[in-house]
Formats: structure tokens, sequence, C-alpha cells
């Protein structure tokens, strides 16, 4: 069994895949991470190679770049001109979507934490906190599940059962995607493994043969139903940390600020997200989120 003893055998690593155009974002999540959070916790932010000049004003003793080409393997790269897509010697031409996946999934062997906690550079911190209160219960991490369903879920379900070899199994609809998602290294070593053992090749060019896969499924359904809640030192956990834009109107003054209104947050928010594809830009709502910060 992996649990841990106490929350001291735990170190927390805040890991934010980001590139240029999403630069002023990371810029303010930055900040946000520097005045927010009040634990230890490393701040990693994933980019390009073509983009580390960009980023490297960003980094500090807490935060530290992580190259994308350096945590995949040597025969994966990019041809000028085709912005979505990687190439590799061994695969078909790899879309920049599931090439994040396979990032997130290998960014535990370039850093010494054993819990990594992903938040996309759209989101903004704006109120103290700290990684064990808000995602650790009785020395176990917090595996975020909620009961929803729609095409995609059900997509990513399916192509997790074949990835794991588990096409006879019953798994619920559910996801295990969101804003702030914990993931325990030990787990992420063990899947990789498994996917090696149950498909008998490496687990990156398994993964790339499908077109529509989430990580976060991937490790929420290893989790649960290979290696067991309790083994995997986990428990499930619903409560909404960060307040998102999904599916609110954001095109209007008005409509910003009835977003930031105090009535709209719920005592568990610790941060917002408003999503990069909504297209508002991070003038119009970077200073109310400064005004909110302690």
């Amino acid at each position: 069994m992996t649990a841990c003893k106490t929350q001291d055998d735990l170190k927390f690593a805040l890991i934010t895949p980001s590139y240029a155009l999403d630069f002023e974002r990371c810029k303010l999540l930055v900040e946000s991470v520097e005045r927010c959070l009040i634990d230890d916790t490393k701040h990693y932010i994933v980019v390009d190679r073509r983009d580390l000049d960009l980023f490297k004003q960003l980094t500090s003793s807490k935060v530290h770049l992580l190259i994308v080409e350096e945590l995949l393997p040597v025969n994966f790269f990019r041809i000028p001109g085709l912005k979505k897509w990687w190439m590799s010697l061994r695969v078909f031409p790899i879309r920049n979507w599931i090439l994040q996946q396979l990032v997130k999934i290998s960014v535990c062997d370039s850093i010494d934490e054993n819990v990594l906690v992903f938040c996309d550079s759209d989101n903004t911190f704006i109120r103290a906190f700290d990684m064990r209160s808000c995602l650790m219960r009785n020395n176990h991490l917090a595996l975020l599940k909620v009961n929803f369903q729609n095409k995609d879920v059900n997509e990513w379900i399916e192509a997790s059962k074949k990835i794991f070899g588990i096409e006879d199994k019953i798994i619920h609809p559910a996801t295990y995607v969101s804003n702030m998602i914990t993931w325990y290294k030990p787990n992420i070593l063990k899947m990789q493994s498994y996917i090696e053992e149950i498909n008998g090749e490496n687990w990156i060019d398994v993964l790339c043969r499908y077109k529509n896969i989430s990580e976060y499924m991937l490790y929420g359904i290893f989790v649960e139903y290979i290696q067991g809640l309790e083994e995997a030192n986990h428990f499930f956990f619903s409560v909404e940390l960060i307040k998102p834009s999904w599916s609110v109107s954001l095109n209007t003054e008005a409509q910003i600020q009835d977003f930031f209104s105090q009535r709209n947050f719920k005592e568990s928010h610790i941060g917002i997200m408003i999503h990069s594809k909504d297209d508002v830009p991070i003038s119009l709502y970077a200073d109310r989120i400064k005004k909110l910060w302690p």
C-alpha cells in the first residue's frame, strides 16, 4: 500500500502547462500564487522550447520552467508551419491536445515532489490557501469525481477501458476533470507500467493511437477501478475550489461585474477561471482579481 504516514510525507507541486498566447494569463496566475498560496509549494510552468525566453521572466525561487521537448522521448519533434501537430518517428502525427496529455503524465519523472496539482494558466487565485488544507483529508489526497455525463465523457471512458484492457467492466458515468486536479506520483508510475504490461508496448505509443482521450479520466479510472481508492491513497472529492466561467456570458461590463459579485462566490472558492477561449481580454478583469487578494 502506498498510503502516507503523515501529511509531512507529501511534497506538493503546482503544475501549469502554458504557451505564448496565454503568457499574460499565466503571469497573473503566477502573481496570484505568490500572493495567495501560503505554503512552500513549488510552481512548475511547462512550455515549449520556442516559448522559453518569454517565460523566463516569471522564474523565481518558487517558479521553475519545464520544457516540453525535454519531458518527451527524443523522437518527438515539430515541423515549422504545423502549429497544431507534433511528429514522431514511431507513431502517426499527434495533435497538440493529445501531446499535452502525454506531457502531464510525464512531468512526474522530472520533479522531486510526489503530489502534482494541475492548474491551467487561465486560473487565478483570489484568497489565501494552502494545499494540504484544501486537498487532504486524514492523510489521503483529494480525487475529484463529479457525476456528469456527455458525449466526451462517454468517449473518454470507452477509450480508457480499451487502454487498460477492462472492456467488460461496468464504469458508471462520471468525470474526474476540473480546474485543480491532484495526482499522486506513485500512482502515475504504476499507471504507466500497467498500460505497458497490458498492451505490450511503451505507454506513450499506446496513447498516441487514440484521437479522443483524457489524461484526468485515465488517472481517475485507474485509481478507482484498478488500484482501488484506499490503495491509491485518495478519497473522493467534489468541492468546487475554482469558480469557472463555463456556460457564462462575459461579453459586457455588467456580465463581468456580476461574475465577480460576492454573492456568486462560494465559501470553498479560492480562485476563478475565465476560459481563454472566452476571448475576454485580461485587462477587463485583472484589477478586479487583484482587489480580492489578501
